[in-house]
């Protein structure tokens, strides 16, 4: 008896370190055994049994050596009331066995004839039998989870710990039968996968098996996780994770998954997220010890690869992004693996790679339909506006995972993913560029209830759809043959004549296996088929050239130009490249082959006299400069205004590579030539327009007296501070500049990745005089702004030119160098005289600092606390006295120190001045400054002076004083502003000057 209590004491009186012992996993196998062991005959007598211990069982008393489970399992240990545990529980029994099996069949998760609805998975049962039987197995079913779950804790928490056992002497010995290896001997993980992997088209096998029937998708979900925990446990001890490997348990478990319309749909919500962690957690393990991928093979194959791809592929992973996207990065993670063996069976998997090929190709065009229909309607909606923006979104992930895919270097598979991208993505997404027949464009402007038709919406999106590729696509080859199927004035028939998504064309069918269009685009590029007579004109070229020219309206223009802007920044596209695209003007002598004779060699890259000038702009500048000089100035809105910044944007971008290639083929560029640039001359001429626009808007009775008010909002919108020390943001002898404005985030780069072109969030507002004013002050800031960046950047090419004089070099430049990099864009527009006195942005003297007062208008002021609401404790008491001094542009208030001195408290100046009101000795001043002290409280300020008289002559004063500023500055606004000054004054150096009259023949 004293070595029975012995045995027994432990388990009654342990701690939760028993939990996870070899003695506790002998329990649990044999009530597993027992549990799914339902061909007994006393099958139907066990009713409640296992759910009479399961109820009685709350929370976490299962670890309680004095609950009822705990004593059971103390109790199981002693052979004579072990034997006869079963028997003494309460039963229920039930009239048949029949009814049991058609319960379990009902539970099963494979779907089955005798089951209700479509997809067999719903059941109906209505007698008392078999809802009796059915919470029977259900019963069972929960304790068979229960169990499975625990046994794979104790395997994972117990596998290095050992229990011991006290004798009569005290003595200690060691229990040399661990978790695992009593887990690896009675084959565990086969029993477990067996129970995951029955079905019922393997009734021959169920006889023989321990249990026979189909279990629930909560027991096989339950499975699963149990697996996935040894499988992420393995990564602790290898020789674990060998054993758990071996013998194809995994292999069997992944391929018992498949095909997945075996399955119910409620069975697929419960086993695919587990079954996807098990794929997980194993292509974890690969990655981090490639050396097991024999391991994970059957038959040469590779089941997690083939699961994975069939899973990420399958309908229901498009309902689920969890899925959809882990699937995914099982695939890239596994053949970005280095190792000689599975980069060979990565790359000899044709089916596979051609599946996971025709799947992504799938993915971007639903999505670009799914675009174009949330596109489709009323130009204004803030809900479709979201719901684009997240289709955005979605469209950036999964270019990514195109970007990694490509990024594996498999071979054959990039070749195979350009191909089916262009011929089922980038073919539709071309043809869908051509203008409607039913609507040659649609404008919107002032009218927000313009509906979109259909075809205009897939218009709109084709071009959206091409920047987002041009912009996050990082394979080049792939975007090279987009830029020639988009921008070369030839094109192949494939792409004109591609009339479905199905690889069919005008003149016959297309094998999918063969690669078509990649040869096509590449002679193309190469200029190898320039004499074919297959070839036809680009029309998607021209498509896009008319977006640019404003023929389709503003509505698509914004699109058109992030477009080709995308292309111009891409550091994917040289300048070689842009010029076989003819996006920047070509050498002279090339021929349309790209060959060059000997003769051509050594002759200037400028004009002869077949040429009538030095330059000749393409097609895409031509089509900005068209759009830039006739575009309706009529029409206010929003999107007018998007499309001015976007037009400004890529003006620039466009000038600058046509500067460069033009200096790549031997000609000094300086700011002569640059000036009789088409694109040039319109961006000057549109910010004059715009100027003089905005100073007829000036006497408009509306807009007289709020003229300057426009002025100043619109360049403190525009400019904001900085923090630097730079050199360059300094203005004349003033200190260091605290204002710019940086233009890349005006137009094609903010706007690429924004809904708003698509479809407006909010309406613009009704048109009006001030609205039509400060649209052409906002147009005329901006336009002036991208004069000056033209001007600088003559300039720093003019130097460029002098330096490469002065070394007595003419090397041409490749485009690549460093003398290239110094001659970029500079985009940084630094506030000069014009937003430093119109936008208050000017320093302003510190109110530590101290004023002179010699020489200046004051005016002896009090200021009392008392009455002024809401007054700060660090006002200035009342018997100090204040001095107002007016200064011709701006007034102070100061705390006399002197005769000659006064510390600052305010400075405002004049033209912030809104009205001026005598009261007695109070003047009252409504000014826009952010509160002071006292002294300023919600643009409200109050003076107290000696007397009314005082006070009256203060106010005229000030009154006389604002208005006099308000003229000179209109006067200096019309001045500053003024368009065509800055170019004018500006003359090349007379070397450049002759040289270049020389070569055009104006000497």
């Amino acid at each position: 008896m004293a070595q029975l209590l012995n045995i027994t004491m432990p388990s009654f009186l342990g701690t939760n370190r028993n939990r996870y012992t070899p003695e506790r996993l002998k329990c649990l196998y044999s009530d597993l055994l027992y549990a799914i062991d339902v061909s007994r005959e006393d099958l139907s007598r066990r009713g409640r049994v296992e759910d009479e211990w399961e109820d009685v069982i709350k929370g976490n008393n299962n670890d309680n050596p004095l609950s009822l489970h705990g004593l059971r399992r103390s109790l199981a240990t002693l052979p004579i009331i072990g034997r006869h545990r079963r028997r003494t529980s309460p039963v229920i029994r039930l009239n048949s066995r029949k009814g049991l099996d058609l319960a379990f069949r009902f539970l099963a998760a494979t779907k089955a004839p005798d089951k209700e609805g479509d997809n067999g998975g719903a059941a109906a049962l209505r007698d008392d039998d078999s809802v009796m039987a059915l919470n029977a197995a259900k019963r069972i079913e929960r304790r068979v989870v229960a169990i499975i779950r625990e046994i794979g804790e104790v395997v994972v928490n117990g596998g290095n710990t050992v229990s011991t056992n006290s004798t009569n002497n005290g003595n200690r010995m060691e229990n040399l039968t661990s978790c695992f290896e009593y887990f690896c001997e009675k084959n565990m993980l086969s029993l477990l996968v067996d129970i995951a992997k029955q079905n019922p088209g393997n009734q021959a096998k169920a006889a023989s098996a321990r249990h026979g029937v189909v279990w629930s998708p909560l027991v096989k979900a339950q499975v699963m996780q149990t697996v996935s925990l040894l499988v992420a446990s393995g990564g602790r001890n290898p020789h674990t994770l060998f054993y758990i490997l071996s013998q194809n348990a995994i292999n069997d478990l992944i391929s018992c998954m498949l095909p997945l319309h075996q399955w119910t749909d409620p069975a697929l919500e419960k086993l695919v997220h587990p079954f996807v962690d098990v794929l997980k957690n194993m292509g974890l393990q690969l990655a981090g010890t490639p050396d097991l991928f024999p391991f994970f093979t059957r038959r040469d194959t590779f089941p997690l690869f083939h699961a994975a791809l069939e899973i990420g592929t399958s309908a229901y992973a498009q309902t689920d992004s969890f899925v959809h996207i882990n699937c995914l990065s099982i695939i890239v993670n596994t053949m970005k693996i280095t190792t000689p063996q599975v980069q060979a069976w990565v790359s000899s998997a044709i089916p596979e790679l051609r599946k996971l090929s025709n799947h992504f190709c799938q993915l971007l065009l639903n999505r670009y339909y799914r675009i174009a229909d949330l596109t489709t309607g009323p130009v204004v909606d803030p809900l479709r506006n979201s719901a684009v923006e997240a289709q955005l979104l979605a469209l950036h992930d999964q270019i990514h995972v195109l970007n990694d895919v490509f990024s594996c270097g498999i071979p054959g598979l990039n070749v195979r993913l350009c191909e089916l991208l262009m011929r089922r993505v980038v073919s539709v997404v071309l043809q869908n560029l051509e203008p409607p027949r039913e609507r040659a464009f649609i404008s919107v402007g002032l009218c927000d209830l313009d509906v979109t038709p259909q075809r205009e919406c897939l218009a709109q999106v084709s071009c959206m759809f091409l920047a987002q590729l041009f912009h996050h696509v990082d394979y080049l080859p792939f975007l090279r043959m987009l830029a020639v199927a988009l921008f070369h004035p030839k094109s192949t028939p494939l792409l004109v004549n591609h009339s479905d998504r199905q690889g069919k064309l005008a003149f016959g069918p297309v094998n999918e296996e063969d690669y078509v269009f990649v040869p096509a685009l590449d002679a193309i590029a190469q200029g190898k088929g320039a004499k074919n007579d297959t070839l036809l004109d680009n029309p998607f070229r021209r498509s896009l050239l008319q977006t640019l020219r404003g023929d389709f309206g503003e509505w698509r223009f914004s699109v058109a130009a992030i477009v080709v802007e995308s292309v111009l920044e891409s550091e994917a596209f040289d300048m070689e490249t842009l010029q076989i695209l003819e996006i920047v003007p070509r050498r002279k002598k090339d021929h349309p082959d790209g060959a060059d004779t000997d003769k051509e060699e050594k002759t200037e890259a400028v004009g002869t006299a077949e040429d009538s000038c030095w330059y000749q702009p393409t097609e895409v500048e031509h089509a900005l400069t068209h759009f830039l000089l006739e575009m309706p100035k009529s029409m206010l809105s929003s999107v007018s205004k998007t499309c001015l910044e976007c037009a400004g944007s890529i003006a620039l971008s466009l000038l600058h590579k046509c500067a460069l290639s033009v200096t790549d083929n031997g000609v000094e560029v300086g700011p002569f030539q640059l000036a009789s640039m088409p694109l040039w001359q319109a961006i000057f001429q549109t910010k004059a327009t715009y100027c003089k626009e905005a100073l007829e808007s000036q006497r408009t009775l509306e807009v007289s007296d709020i003229f300057l008010e426009l002025a100043e909002f619109a360049i403190c919108n525009r400019y904001k501070k900085v923090a630097s020390s730079s050199e360059r943001l300094t203005f004349g002898s003033q200190p260091t500049a605290t204002y710019a404005c940086h233009l890349s985030q005006m137009g094609c780069p903010v706007l690429a990745e924004s809904a708003e072109l698509l479809v407006r969030k909010f309406r613009f507002l009704n048109y009006t005089d001030v609205e039509e004013a400060r649209f052409h002050i906002e147009s005329a800031i901006h336009f002036r702004a991208l004069c000056k960046t033209l001007v600088a950047f003559s300039e720093k090419l003019d130097n460029h030119h002098a330096k490469r004089q002065a070394r007595g070099g003419t090397e041409r430049s490749n485009g690549n160098d460093r003398s290239s990099a110094d001659l970029a864009m500079d985009m940084l527009d630094v506030a000069d005289e014009f937003a430093l006195t119109f936008g208050g942005l000017g320093s302003r003297p510190d109110a530590r600092m101290d004023l002179d007062l010699r020489g200046r208008m004051t005016f002896s002021c009090f200021l009392s606390t008392a009455t002024v609401s809401g007054a700060m404790p660090t006002a200035p008491p009342e018997t100090s006295k204040l001095s107002l001094v007016v200064d011709p542009t701006d007034f102070y208030v100061v705390r006399e120190r002197g005769v000659s001195l006064g510390g600052i408290l305010c400075r405002v100046g004049l033209q912030k001045v809104i009205a001026a009101a005598s009261d007695g000795q109070w003047l009252h001043l409504a000014v826009r400054h952010q509160d002071v002290g006292c002294l300023i409280k919600n643009g409200n300020m109050i003076l107290q002076f000696e007397n009314a008289g005082t006070c009256l002559i203060v106010r005229e004063y000030l009154d006389r004083s604002r208005n006099t500023v308000r003229r000179e500055l209109m006067e200096r606004f019309r001045t500053l502003i003024e368009p065509d000054t800055v170019l004018e004054q500006r003359q090349p150096r007379a070397p450049v000057r002759e040289e270049m009259a020389d070569k055009v023949g104006l000497a």
